[in-house]
């Protein structure tokens, strides 16, 4: 791990809080290099086919940021772990009622505190981007992750988008989350539907287009209402390894939480010194997107640290129904989520669905969000 801090500055106006006293921000990017061959690594899909160092080693890098009592002495000793929403951040939100707006993501005044609930108790609180596809705007945290090659050639394999327009232009564009491997029709489907169980009915290639390898443009079917669910499966290249999310989540919170500096010698922006970080415990907070991942963050086994030890002690987990999501697969798609009329076919419901271990009668499966976290005691 190698931090690079980019900002240092006083925030919320200088605000003092209660014993805690006034906070300070700390934004920047954290570099780090994961080994595909080590076991805790193992489940990362398309990890091992990831570009490598001289270290034969996978690189990445992740946008964090850090709200801190300036004097971190004065802190409660613990972090709170705010698993950004496509990239936004919502624990001043949904913690201390601090207004949505236009410096959400980037708090800066007293009314971005909200009541303060947070700082009042001299919690650090810390954000760090986890999901490799968000786009750069307003602020939201960004990922570095690697693209996935076969040996330096691009692996290809069918996406699947649906999408559904809140309106009868026509002509509309449809965002693809791969480029396409090729841009011939021959090789791609576009069908519509009113309803998710109704019958398909083919787009003609006449009435759709590639305007790119990442952008296809519809001619919007004649009798069909708005919010109509058009399907489109093509032939995607380049992966993007996003399943490291969740190694990055677990190697920059076990960072702050344990290590006095980094890999070149930067100090941890939370370390008192001789007597390392002043963090005993780490609470995550996720609603809807975030909360689903942070599930499947502990589905997959990944609250354990390399020295064997617990990443995150607890987790306000709240909106995710039983979910978990579309993370861990080749062609993946994390901001999926099956809704009343849209997204039906997207992989996020499978099982299981609870946190103890449970069987299913019907399909005869077994296991538990917390089943590997028990087994290693994390």
């Amino acid at each position: 791990m190698r931090l690079e801090i980019s900002r240092i500055e006083s925030v919320f106006d200088g605000m003092t809080f209660a014993d805690a006293g006034a906070y300070e921000k700390i934004g920047g990017r954290a570099f780090g290099e994961v080994d595909p061959a080590h076991s805790l690594n193992a489940e990362i899909v398309n990890l091992g086919n990831a570009p490598r160092n001289a270290s034969g080693l996978v690189e990445y890098w992740v946008d964090f940021c850090l709200l801190k009592p300036i004097d971190i002495g004065k802190g409660n000793r613990r972090l709170l772990y705010d698993a950004p929403n496509r990239g936004d951040k919502l624990a001043l939100i949904d913690i201390n009622d601090a207004e949505e707006g236009p410096t959400t993501n980037d708090p800066v005044t007293v009314v971005d505190a909200g009541n303060g609930f947070l700082m009042r108790h001299g919690y650090t609180i810390l954000f760090s981007a986890w999901q490799g596809n968000v786009q750069a705007e307003n602020h939201r945290m960004l990922t570095g992750f690697p693209v996935a090659t076969d040996g330096g050639e691009p692996i290809t394999g069918l996406s699947r988008e649906e999408i559904t327009f809140g309106h009868n232009d026509s002509p509309a564009i449809m965002p693809l989350s791969y480029p396409a491997h090729e841009t011939d029709q021959s090789g791609a489907t576009l069908t519509v539907r009113q309803h998710e169980t109704d019958a398909r009915t083919p787009v003609p290639p006449e009435q759709w287009r590639y305007l790119s390898p990442q952008q296809i443009e519809i001619d919007l079917v004649e009798g069909f209402q708005i919010g109509a669910l058009y399907e489109f499966i093509y032939p995607a290249r380049d992966p993007i390894v996003m399943g490291r999310g969740l190694a990055a989540v677990r190697d920059i919170v076990s960072f702050m939480r344990h290590e006095v500096a980094d890999d070149a010698g930067q100090a941890n922006p939370l370390n008192l010194g001789s007597d390392g970080p002043a963090i005993d415990h780490v609470i995550a907070y996720g609603r809807s997107q975030p909360g689903r991942f942070l599930r499947e963050f502990l589905y997959m086994g990944f609250n354990e640290d390399f020295e064997g030890r617990r990443v995150i002690d607890g987790m306000f987990v709240t909106t995710t129904g039983a979910r978990r999501m579309f993370l861990n697969q080749p062609f993946s798609q994390p901001p999926r989520f099956h809704r009343k009329h849209e997204d039906h076919l997207f992989p996020g419901d499978q099982f299981p669905f609870t946190y103890a271990d449970r069987s299913a009668p019907v399909s005869g499966k077994s296991g538990g969000i917390l089943v590997r976290s028990l087994a290693s005691n994390t």
